[in-house]
């Protein structure tokens, strides 16, 4: 039987996991919540501008949070009363000294939180893990992010979210003592190691006229370029270009949600990440 499920905040975000749970195999959608909207999503789909109401109305089992960053705290210690099951994309807050506020609350309550990174389940991350696996050793990992956003906050949203994807790939903690920083309000420059001695850099900025998200990684078998945008992945070894095998379908969302029911059900943290790896994550730009 499916778990009913509500979202919080319908923008950019949160109209994709509309989207994804209208037709989900996981979860029923059940109600909307968002203080702005003012559209009609039909009779299935109820909106909602009173977080009481809406969870007095509906009685959802579980609720995805995808409003802004430093609204997290106070949307998740509201819903904490009325469910267990919450599923909040990454970062999981303004800062670190709200999430380390959320992560008390739900550890004394009982509840199962967990933060999306939607970045692990790109397909080019996906076929990279896979590739990476055959490989006996990581010599750099290196990000370029680049953006056309004036918001202050993207800059660091962005470099949690590299530190994410370079910790899932090198399969190895990022130590913050070893991170070299520079940067201005328009693009940070970082370096760095992991634990298993790969080294790293992500360079950022909010001046790029389009949108860019590109890796590249230096493995004993050859270099993988990767660009998580446009979906391609291809190898340079000493033999010439390979084109890797990537998925044009990005299902990002709905493997999220599928490992947000692993959470309610088995309790496993499968795919998303647990409040203390986000406070890690968080912790690294401090």
């Amino acid at each position: 039987m499916k778990k009913k499920i509500a979202i919080i905040g319908l923008g950019e975000l949160g109209a994709k996991h509309f989207k994804e749970l209208r037709r989900s195999d996981y979860f029923d959608l059940v109600a909307l919540y968002d203080k702005e909207k003012t559209e009609d999503f039909g009779p299935r789909y109820p909106l909602y501008n009173d977080l009481s109401k809406m969870f007095e109305s509906a009685k959802p089992d579980a609720v995805v949070i995808a409003t802004p960053p430093a609204t997290h705290k106070e949307i998740i210690l509201k819903c904490i009363p009325f469910t267990k099951n919450i599923f909040v994309e990454s970062p999981l807050a303004g800062n670190l000294a709200e999430a380390r506020e959320i992560n008390y609350s739900i550890s004394i309550n009982g509840a199962k939180l967990g933060v999306g990174y939607a970045g692990r389940y790109n397909p080019v991350i996906i076929s990279l893990c896979r590739e990476l696996a055959k490989d006996e050793k990581i010599y750099s990992i290196n990000f370029v992010d680049g953006f056309s956003s004036e918001s202050a906050n993207c800059l660091q949203n962005a470099l949690i979210r590299d530190f994410d994807l370079i910790a899932l790939l090198s399969k190895s903690e990022i130590s913050s003592q070893n991170i070299c920083k520079n940067g201005d309000s328009n693009g940070i420059g970082v370096a760095f190691r992991t634990k298993s001695m790969s080294n790293c850099t992500i360079l950022l900025s909010n001046l790029y006229p389009l949108k860019r998200h590109g890796v590249e990684i230096c493995t004993n078998s050859g270099v993988y370029f990767g660009d998580l945008e446009s979906l391609n992945l291809f190898k340079v070894t000493n033999d010439g270009r390979i084109n890797q095998r990537v998925d044009r379908d990005d299902y990002a969302l709905r493997y999220q949600h599928k490992a947000f029911l692993n959470l309610i059900e088995n309790s496993k943290f499968e795919g998303i990440a647990t409040p203390d790896e986000a406070i890690k994550l968080r912790e690294l730009i401090s």
